[in-house]
Order: structure tokens, then sequence, then C-alpha cells
């Protein structure tokens, strides 16, 4: 801005020139490193997720060889583009077609690390079998810790970040501080993975819901959502014919979370309403608890609202599931579940949010009514009713015009739930979201999206 035309009195010298423009600041460096690359040798084999002969690649034929039955879903492996852990692939594709990336590490602001192949690899391992695991040959969850600990230990102090999807394995929670520093590391994630992680250098992502044998279309949304780009038009949100949906696993044992207990109590009160259905489901189950995949997603794209409730994790794949289909989230707790993006997205424009006050149902300890106090809703509360019965009435309740404009919202919102391996800026998927963070953070440590309690009024991206 040009400096004021300040009247000298005591003098005729002319006022001082105007300061000189600021210097145009090109885009963020990223120094990209594939881990398989980078830290193999003869303790960390190389994991590259199109090579047939690595140890993703091993894991999935094992996995795929067991017949289908309690508790695993045989013969079904994801292609590492899709599934839950299908994120920081993603990602690591968007950044490396990017501007962003440079191959000169002295000037580069953040090194990002791929680990996506080996943190894939130690999750799926954990559904082997024990025979499975003495055929493997190395253990998975070690191999990823050695592959952080080598990238911790050539760090030298500059800014670091990664994609770790979940929960770290439990032998190396207990690391991720002294060994693997991940308490000075950006962290992109679907949950929290370990306690030392900071949560102002956390970002949570939303889960991928992309199912399938063959990587997802580019630079098309990913596949097996049933997004067809008509949502604009409104053809999306036409004839959904229930008003109310829930649809999960739920369990009310002595031993299951609070969220599953709560999953149990909105079955039940949904069963039998009009214009709701409420459903326990398994997909890796057998008999009539069994809901094939796209059965599930039909239901939501018939559903005008879906209830969003936590179970064991945090932001889970209901929610992407629910955004892409159309379906209005309704956010029922205490305990809620934790929101991903919380700080780009205005989740109070296309969601619901109730409060049940009566809890006693699925926490009926005073200690486990304050645990579950604790996981609040990451933005404002539209209602609060004291039994889970009264949900549906809150629903019932909202006019025509109010469903549409959530709708309007929710069509905006939608985009940030997908992934895509080219970046757009003009139509921001998850992966630009992602990309931006891990950008803004290598220029100065901005306080993101770590744990989902903000409440709406952070800074928006044009969606």
């Amino acid at each position: 801005m040009a400096a004021k035309n300040v009247r000298h009195a005591a003098t005729s010298l002319p006022p001082p020139p105007p300061p000189p423009p600021p210097a145009a600041r090109g885009p963020a460096r990223v120094f990209y490193v594939d881990a398989s690359a980078a830290y193999s040798d003869d303790n960390i084999p190389r994991c590259d997720p199109e090579d047939p002969d690595s140890p993703l690649a091993a894991v999935q034929r094992l996995l795929a060889a067991r017949r289908p039955g309690r508790g695993a879903a045989g013969g079904v492996v994801p292609h590492h583009s899709t599934g839950p852990y299908a994120g920081g692939w993603f990602v690591a594709q968007a950044l490396l077609a990017s501007e962003h990336v440079t191959t000169d590490e002295s000037e580069a602001s953040i090194t990002y690390l791929d680990v996506h192949c080996y943190y894939a690899t130690a999750m799926l391992s954990r559904r082997l079998r024990p025979k499975d695991v003495k055929r493997l040959g190395f253990d998975a969850a070690e191999v990823l810790g050695s592959v952080l600990k080598a990238a911790a230990a050539s760090s030298t102090g500059s800014k670091t970040a990664v994609f770790l999807p979940g929960p770290l394995p439990a032998r190396l929670r207990g690391k991720c501080k002294s060994e693997l520093q991940l308490n000075s590391t950006f962290v992109v994630a679907h949950s929290r993975p370990a306690t030392c992680v900071v949560p102002s250098r956390m970002m949570l992502a939303p889960v991928p819901s992309n199912d399938g044998a063959a990587p997802a279309p580019v630079p098309a949304p990913i596949a097996g959502t049933g997004w067809s780009g008509d949502g604009a038009s409104g053809k999306l949100y036409k004839g959904r014919k229930v008003l109310l949906t829930f649809a999960g696993e739920a369990s009310d044992a002595a031993g299951a979370s609070a969220g599953m207990k709560l999953r149990h109590a909105a079955i039940k009160a949904l069963q039998g309403g009009r214009g709701a259905v409420g459903r326990a489901t398994c997909e890796s189950c057998n008999g009539s608890a069994r809901l094939a995949r796209e059965d599930l997603l039909r239901l939501y794209r018939g559903s005008k609202f879906c209830l969003v409730i936590p179970g064991d994790g945090q932001a889970g794949r209901m929610l992407t599931e629910v955004v892409l289909q159309g379906c209005i989230p309704v956010f029922v707790g205490p305990p809620f579940a934790t929101v991903p993006l919380a700080s780009h997205l205005d989740y109070r424009s296309f969601s619901v949010a109730i409060s049940v006050t009566n809890t006693k149902p699925w926490a009926a300890s005073a200690a486990a009514r304050k645990a579950v106090l604790k996981r609040k809703a990451g933005f404002e509360v539209n209602a609060n009713v004291e039994t889970i019965d009264e949900v549906l009435d809150e629903i019932q309740d909202l006019t025509a015009a109010e469903i549409s404009e959530l709708q309007g919202a929710l069509e905006g919102a939608r985009r940030a739930f997908m992934y895509r391996t080219r970046l757009d800026p003009g139509d921001p998927s998850a992966t630009d979201l992602i990309v931006e963070q891990i950008v803004e953070w290598a220029d100065a440590a901005v306080v993101v999206d770590g744990g989902g309690k903000g409440k709406g009024s952070g800074r928006k991206l044009a969606l």
C-alpha cells in the first residue's frame, strides 16, 4: 500500500516515495520422498504398490485366498488406489503431478514422506491368520516402524509431512515420540494415529469411500461412489422416499463401546418409524446381517437424511459415504463422530446435530457418561432431546424448504469428500485441501484440523 502524502511544514522536500511492492512468492516447494526407494535395505523390503512381488501384494494374495466367513471378507482385496488406506496414494499422485514438487531438497520448504504402501501392508496384515503371518516371512508392523524411524533420523530438523490414515500398530505407539518423532511432524490422518501427535500439527481428512478392484478414473471422482455429477441440477436429490436411515454395525453387548451401543439404540428407535429405516449390518458377515455394498449405497441414495454415529473409530467412512450419496448427515450423540476438514467446511450449513440428554442406555455408569460427554459435536448442535426416540420427530419437523436448503449446501460440500489424482484449485477435492494445508504448514505452523473441535467458523474454501 502506498505511503500517505504527509504535509511537511518545516521543509519543501517532496514526500518520501512509496515502498516497493512485495516480491511475488511462488508456490511452496515440497520435496517428495518415496519411502521404499529411500529406505529399503536388508531389513526393509521395497514396497511398490504396482509391483506384484511387493509386501503389499503378498498380503493381498493371502487375504484373497481366504474363504468368506465370519469376520473375513475373503476373496475381495481392494486395489491400492481403493479402500480406507488409499488417501495417501491419491495425495502422492497429486503432489507428483503438481507444481509444488521439487527434486532439489535444498530449495524445498517441507518434505513429504510417502509411506502409503508400508502403512497399507501393516494394516491389512492384521487380518491375516497366524499361519499366514508365518508364510509372509516378515513383520509388517515392524517394517513400518523401521521406515518411520529411518525417516526421522534423516530429517535433520527440516519440516516433514506424512499421511498416516489411522492408529499406528500398538507396538509402535510407545515409540512415536522418541524414535519416530511424530510429535514434530505434520500428520494427515482420518483419526489420531497416536497420543504424541500434536493436534495443531494434524489435519483430519475424510476417509476414502472407493471400493473396487480397478484404479479410480483420472481425473474423475473416485470410483464406486455413485457420484454422477448431476447434483447441481437437483437430479441427485429427487425420488428419495425414505426420510431417515441408519445402517451399520451395532452392538449392545457389555463390552461394546458407547458408540456401538448408541447405534444399537438408534436402530431400535428407527425400526417401525414412519419414513425411517434402521438396520444392523455387517459387510463381512453371512446371513441376514450381511448387506451388499451396492445395496448399502442404494439405501443412502434413497434417503433424505442419514444418521452418522461413531463406532470404535473417529472420522469413519460412513460420513464420506452418506455425503457422496447426497444424504444429509445427522450427527447424534454424545459421543459424537469427529468430523474431518472442520476448519474448511461449514458443517452447520449441510448437516444436523442432535444431542440426547439421557445417555444411560449406552453409558450406564457415571464414568462412562463423563467419557462420552467429552466427545462433543464439532459444530453447533441444532436440537436437544431427552431420548433417542425423539430424533426422528426432530427430522420430521423440518420443512421442505429447510431440507432443500440443506441439500443445496450439501452439494457444494460433496467435492471435499472426494479424492482425485490431480489438483484442481477451481474445483477442489479432498486432495486439494490436504495439499494446500501441507503447503501452508510449510510456510508457518498454522493451526489446522486437530480433532474436529471447531464450530465451523474457520476459514472456508469456495467449494
